[in-house]
C-alpha cells in the first residue's frame, strides 16, 4: 500500500493512501450530512479532494487532502472541525469495525477499477476516529510532530509507527 502524507503548516503525519480513501469517504458524507450549500468555495475545495479520494480519481493513485490550501481562516477551521465532528459520529454509527466484505464492496464502488483494493483485514472504527483527530489536531495547530508515520491495528508495518 502506498503512503500519504497529511499536513497542515509544516505538521503533519504519514497513512497509508487506502486508510486516507475511507476517512475521505466518512469526510464526504459529513459535508453532505451537513450541506453542500453552506461551505465556501475553499472548503468545498476539501470535499473535491476527499470526493477524488474515495473515487479513486486521483491519478496515478495520488491520495491527498490540501488543508493548507483550503482551511485558512479561523471560519474555515470553525466549519471543517465540525465536520470532523460529524464524521466521528458517522464512524461510530458504524460498530467497531468496518468488515472486509463492506470494505470490498466499497472498493468495487470505485469509478476507476485499477484502484480498487482487495481488502483481507477489517478496519477498526476507533482508529478511523483517531485518524481524524489526528487531523483535528493539525488544524488547531496542536499536532506535535512534522514527520511521523501511523498505522492501523492489525496492518503489518515496515518502519516504527504509532498504532491507531
Amino acid at each position: 500500500m502506498r503512503e500519504t502524507f497529511l499536513e497542515y503548516k509544516g505538521k503533519g503525519f504519514w497513512i497509508r493512501s487506502k486508510f486516507v480513501e475511507i476517512v475521505s469517504e466518512y469526510l464526504c458524507q459529513a459535508f453532505e450530512n451537513l450541506g453542500l450549500a453552506t461551505f465556501n468555495e475553499k472548503l468545498l475545495d476539501v470535499y473535491s479532494d476527499c470526493d477524488s479520494n474515495r473515487n479513486g480519481e486521483k491519478s496515478y493513485g495520488v491520495v491527498n487532502i490540501l488543508f493548507d490550501d483550503s482551511v485558512i481562516t479561523e471560519d474555515d477551521k470553525n466549519a471543517f472541525l465540525n465536520i470532523c465532528s460529524k464524521a466521528k459520529q458517522l464512524i461510530a454509527a458504524k460498530g467497531q469495525e468496518l468488515s472486509v466484505p463492506t470494505l470490498n464492496a466499497w472498493e468495487q464502488q470505485k469509478l476507476v477499477t485499477y484502484e480498487r483494493y482487495t481488502w483481507s483485514v477489517p478496519i477498526k472504527t476507533e482508529s478511523l476516529k483517531k485518524t481524524i483527530e489526528l487531523v483535528e489536531q493539525l488544524i488547531n495547530e496542536t499536532y506535535p510532530f512534522s514527520n511521523h508515520y501511523i498505522n492501523y491495528m492489525g496492518f503489518p508495518a515496515d518502519e516504527p509507527q504509532d498504532i491507531l
